[in-house]
């Protein structure tokens, strides 16, 4: 029973963190789109959805070997 309970205190501290994330994330946009106006909010998205269509590529699979290493 020891397992079980670690395992849901693990479960329920990182939905709580995503769920932070997401709340924190979405007060940041609405301050930078108040502070950047529509024109530079609009140039600023635009570089930031370049950045996270390119993160794949910038991983290039090393998460996969970070995970196995970690697990070892």
């Amino acid at each position: 029973m020891d397992y079980a309970k670690k395992i849901a205190k693990n479960a329920l501290f990182l939905g709580i963190s995503q769920i932070g994330n997401k709340i924190i994330t979405a007060i940041v946009i609405i301050f930078l789109a108040r502070y950047f106006g529509v024109n530079s909010f609009g140039i600023y998205s635009t570089a930031v959805a370049f950045a996270v269509l390119l993160q794949p590529l910038a991983d290039l699979g090393m998460t996969q070997v970070l995970h196995r290493d970690l697990s070892r």
